[in-house]
């Protein structure tokens, strides 16, 4: 799980809460039922 973790922190940075919150909104929106995502944190 740490590699994914890294690979996130690598591509997004600091914004990775509110890029995972809009990618979550932005698959909602296009019909998903159900969404899986990482922890991010307080911010979740």
């Amino acid at each position: 799980m740490a590699g994914k973790e890294l690979r996130i922190r690598r591509l997004f940075g600091e914004k990775k809460n509110l890029v995972i919150s809009e990618l979550g909104h932005v698959m909602a929106e296009l019909g998903a039922d159900l969404i899986k995502c990482f922890y991010t944190g307080d911010n979740f």
